[in-house]
């Protein structure tokens, strides 16, 4: 019963304790200190078409934000990464930068994170390298650079092979001793020329000599096999010195660079010149931003500013009747010419007048009034038994003459002797009482 408790108290606990460190998720993160100098940074990943993501840190929660972990994989569903190198500042900001497909990219939250300080250890002062006797008679004396750091250079013919540490320099050395008859001759405190032994070993035995010293003692069958697994498996090199002894260099994959992206002089991001290309592209083809390089490693955004946009007023009759977008006003001129007999003219750049048609009159003689050709004035109204008509006539200067307010035939002839003299005079004639036709007639003259 005791142990079934434990088990459950046990199973609980483990529980509780991934409870703890659950993920959060982008645009969120999860920052805490492990240990001291360890930073656990996690997240939760909805995104599957996430194409790049950055963690970045910074002493300032606004600004000076550099990258420091780069995902290999960053369309995972769940990652993380331990800083093991914070920085010496009580308290440190960490972000998350994220691209997805399309170009379209974004910042997490800033999560703050106060750390331990670390103490401090005094390094112990390095050890003196033991003398290594001098060749009888040097044939040549080799010009070896000087070195600042506390570094030994290993030279075979003149050509620099390493570069160790004091410390791993007598792991080399030791190594050298012990397991061949290869020579080590001081040449001064930073420099050591390797003789390889000429004479052949009696097993017919390959040295290969890596960074460490002797790696490895092979027949000749074991070191065909061991160079082709390193030419066919790895990108690792070989060197023969000559025919018993090989050099090992372990590939060093060169440093990833990045290019400094700022935006308005701010720093914006960082983006791996290898991606830098595939950045720029995206924004020339969804913005109308403009990327200049400046240098090598930085490059500026500058962000498209639009024109303001410019209006035409369109006037009538000196009032304003329309204001325009002028990519609108070519449509509206063209829609006024082919609709009405309407004329715009452009007064300057911002105004365009609009001048009403006004068409010239030409007088039709009424079918209902006219002078006929006896020279007196008909009235002919063919409908007089459905309608009621009444007209009114008027001098030429609009002032009334005289009016039949009921007209009962459908032809009626009035005398010259109603209007008094000759000339032009006008009249209106209604029908039920509303104005079926307003024109003029002319009497001439006896």
């Amino acid at each position: 019963m005791k142990q079934f408790l434990c088990f459950c108290f046990g199973v609980l606990g483990i529980i509780f304790s991934i409870q703890g460190v659950a993920q959060n998720v982008l645009p969120d993160f999860s920052a805490r200190e492990l240990t001291k100098g360890k930073i656990q940074i996690s997240w939760e990943n909805p995104f599957p078409s996430c194409i790049q993501l950055a963690v970045q840190r910074s002493a300032d929660s606004s600004k000076d934000y550099r990258t420091i972990f780069s995902s290999q994989s960053p369309e995972l569903p769940a990652n993380g990464f331990v800083d093991n190198k914070p920085l010496t500042a009580a308290r440190s900001y960490y972000r998350i930068f994220y691209v997805l497909k399309g170009g379209d990219y974004y910042f997490s939250k800033v999560h703050v994170v106060e750390t331990i300080p670390i103490a401090t250890i005094p390094e112990k002062p390095a050890a003196k390298p033991l003398p290594i006797p001098k060749p009888e008679k040097p044939k040549e004396v080799m010009k070896v650079p000087a070195v600042k750091m506390d570094m030994v250079s290993i030279y075979l013919k003149k050509s620099e092979l390493f570069r160790f540490t004091r410390v791993e320099y007598l792991h080399f050395r030791d190594s050298i001793n012990s397991k061949t008859k290869d020579a080590l001759h001081k040449i001064n405190d930073h420099a050591v020329e390797w003789k390889p032994s000429k004479k052949p070993n009696k097993k017919e035995l390959t040295i290969v000599y890596g960074p460490n010293g002797v790696l490895r003692e092979l027949n000749k069958k074991s070191y065909s096999k061991f160079k082709d697994s390193v030419f066919s498996k790895t990108k690792d090199s070989l060197t023969r010195v000559d025919e018993w002894h090989v050099q090992f260099r372990p590939f060093v994959p060169k440093a990833k660079e990045y290019i400094d992206i700022y935006l308005n002089d701010g720093f914006l991001m960082e983006v791996e010149t290898g991606l830098y290309k595939k950045f720029k592209d995206s924004i020339a083809n969804k913005t109308k931003d403009t990327v200049y390089s400046i240098n090598k490693n930085r490059s500026d955004i500058h962000p498209f500013i639009p024109k303001p946009k410019e209006y035409i007023q369109i006037y009538r009759n000196d009032s304003l009747l329309v204001r325009l977008e002028a990519a609108l006003y070519k449509r509206f001129r063209d829609s006024v010419a082919a609709r009405t007999k309407d004329t715009i003219y452009s007064v300057d750049n911002n105004r365009a007048d609009i001048h009403p048609y006004v068409p010239k009159y030409v007088w039709k003689p009424s079918v209902y009034v006219f002078t006929n050709t006896q020279g007196y004035v008909s009235i002919v109204l063919p409908q007089f038994k459905q309608h009621k008509y009444q007209i009114i006539f008027y001098e030429e200067d609009g002032s009334e003459l005289f009016r039949i307010k009921t007209i009962k035939e459908g032809e009626l002839v009035l005398d010259k002797a109603n209007f008094l003299h000759a000339g032009w005079f006008h009249f209106e004639l209604f029908e039920d009482e509303k104005l079926k036709e307003k024109s003029k007639f002319q009497l001439l003259r006896d």
